[in-house]
């Protein structure tokens, strides 16, 4: 890196280690010992997060870092500050790992094969996959590839920093562009991607040669024996290369001969296309969120911003469409059920739920403005901290037969919120007597105790689902499984709700904060974004046809049913 042109600019602002060479290179590194040299090399980029003095005004914005888009054949000449990626040390005097171990690469053993959560031992680090490379996994593979980097959810430096920081992810995805281009692309006049893919076969025979294999194995692969094949696939959107055989041949390998027909097609890679919703699709799969996208000026190809989310939330892309009516049958009950619109929630789904409650009501509500109305027809945050436990600890009782969890007061206080009247907005409707004073009001320490008992109950009645035993004790499992759903509902519901009172209080000095963690979203990119979609949607055909059809509104699932054990219990 020191030796390329890039290098002396990066000087100061990016500490980078491990190994840097083409694919002989790595080969011959670990063939003279570099692995071994690894046990010894300390985790990647072990130095210490920069002091609070050193953040001050030296993060590092990736206008410092990326060429402006036009120069690099990229839209917008002018490309838009990002929130800042992480820290930089104010001084240049710090150690690199890569000054640290020049002999080997600052990389993770299987010792140590996750670094720390902690960005005060591991600083932030970018990843790279550039090339649409991730288009030769397949889509699922693509995913789980992508879920498995160990990229960190951002954090704050501080109780009321705006300025998060986080790892990141650039990655290189192609669009799904017409068959023709893509067809063209991987079969250039130029012969420049037949040749590539058919110096594959010299690599086969030189693996062969160095394996100590006769002539008789090598010679079927020498490269006037077979032909490049190239097709788009438009159903499964990818491109599919073959090695075509040319002629028949006999190859004999540990005693077993394999036989290939001249004619006969040996697959050699797929190259997976995206369009946007397949590449939101895969982000939504790996749990990975945009912080920003720049797209080539021709519109070929984008290069994704991601970081992973605290908690995430996926979209349903594709819901199966129902041609007409038919009777519902519920799927058996599983704790392990898929989630998006499965028989319940899944457990997997309540945690996500936990902690996007959690970030509001205890990242954005700072200690004094527990007490306050943000909204006079609301009560005061706190009573939402109890409010959400004490509803489904009450709804959890009722299934269960059971007392309601300690202390039992809590729901005198806690089971109702303020409701507006709708036809007179100056009034409410029944709702809990709250105490007057503040310091009649349950400490937080005793609300968010409770809470966790009431979690720790409702993973319990997963449990019990699960084993049969609410059957046993004559529980039907729809009516549990709708109490699930209409409490984790309620939750949600409350989120919205909450953050519409905290908006009321946002750029107070003592007011609501910034979710902490959430990368602040880049305004400017996203309304440029928004401006050129809009213009290019005003050329579209903005027409919908329906029909004719027959449109079933609404759901047969009376309540009575789940009591009546004659019904089958779909």
């Amino acid at each position: 890196m020191s030796s390329s042109d890039l290098g002396p600019q990066l000087e100061g602002r990016v500490r980078i280690g491990g190994l840097c060479g083409t694919y002989d290179d790595g080969i011959a590194y670990v063939r003279h010992g570099g692995l071994s040299d690894m046990q010894q090399a300390s985790p990647l980029l072990r130095a210490s997060i920069p002091s609070e003095n050193d953040k001050k005004g030296n993060a590092v914005e990736i206008s410092q870092i990326l060429e402006p888009m036009g120069s690099s054949g990229f839209k917008d000449t002018n490309p838009p500050v990002l929130s800042p990626l992480s820290p930089t040390r104010s001084d240049s005097a710090g150690t690199s790992p890569s000054d640290e171990h020049p002999s080997s690469p600052s990389t993770l053993t299987d010792d140590q094969s996750t670094y720390s959560t902690d960005y005060e031992e591991t600083p932030p680090i970018h990843f790279l996959f550039l090339g649409s490379s991730i288009g030769n996994f397949t889509r699922p593979g693509a995913s789980d590839f992508l879920r498995s980097l160990p990229l960190r959810p951002w954090i704050s430096t501080s109780e009321s920093s705006e300025t998060p920081f986080g790892d990141t992810l650039l990655l290189g995805l192609d669009h799904d562009n017409r068959p023709e281009l893509i067809e063209r692309a991987y079969n250039d006049p130029a012969g420049h991607t037949r040749k590539f893919i058919m110096n594959g076969l010299a690599g086969v025979r030189r693996a062969f040669e160095e394996a100590g294999m006769s002539k008789e194995v090598i010679s079927p692969f020498e490269e006037d024996q077979w032909d490049y094949q190239e097709a788009y696939n438009t159903v499964e959107k990818r491109h599919e290369g073959r090695y075509l055989s040319l002629s028949r041949k006999l190859i004999t390998l540990e005693g077993q001969t394999v036989v290939i027909e001249a004619g006969e097609a040996v697959h050699i890679e797929y190259s997976y296309k995206y369009s946007e919703a397949a590449a939101q699709s895969l982000f939504n799969d790996s749990n990975l969120k945009p912080l920003h996208r720049w797209t080539s000026a021709n519109g070929l190809y984008s290069l994704w911003l991601l970081h992973r989310p605290s908690f995430s939330f996926p979209i349903t892309l594709n819901i199966p469409i129902v041609e007409q009516k038919a009777e519902i049958q519920m799927e058996p009950f599983s704790i392990r059920s898929k989630p998006q619109f499965s028989t319940i929630p899944t457990l997997e789904e309540w945690e996500e739920m936990w902690k996007l409650w959690d970030t509001v009501t205890l990242g954005m509500i700072p200690p004094g403005m527990m007490m306050q109305k943000p909204i006079d027809l609301r009560h005061k945050c706190l009573f939402y901290l109890g409010h959400i436990p004490t509803f489904l600890d009450i709804h959890l009782s009722r299934l269960l037969q059971e007392p309601n969890t300690e202390p039992d007061h809590f729901k005198y206080i806690f089971e109702r919120g303020i409701d507006p009247h709708v036809d007179d907005p100056t009034q409410c409707h029944p709702h809990s007597e709250v105490p007057e004073a503040d310091d009649e009001w349950p400490s937080l320490e005793s609300i968010l105790s409770f809470r966790d008992r009431v979690r720790i109950r409702l993973k319990s009645v997963y449990g019990k689902l699960d084993s049969g035993e609410l059957s046993t004790k004559g529980i039907f499992e729809k009516k549990a499984m709708r109490v699930l759903w209409m409490t984790y509902e309620h939750e949600a519901f409350h989120v919205e709700t909450l953050l519409y009172m905290l908006l009321q209080k946002a750029g107070d000095s003592d007011g609501t904060r910034p979710p902490p963690g959430v990368p602040i979203p880049d305004w400017l990119a996203l309304s440029r974004r928004w401006s050129r979609r809009l213009q290019e949607e005003k050329q579209l055909d903005s027409r919908v046809v329906l029909g004719p059809a027959d449109v079933w509104l609404g759901h047969d699932d009376s309540e009575e049913r789940d009591m009546d054990a004659t019904l089958p219990e779909g």
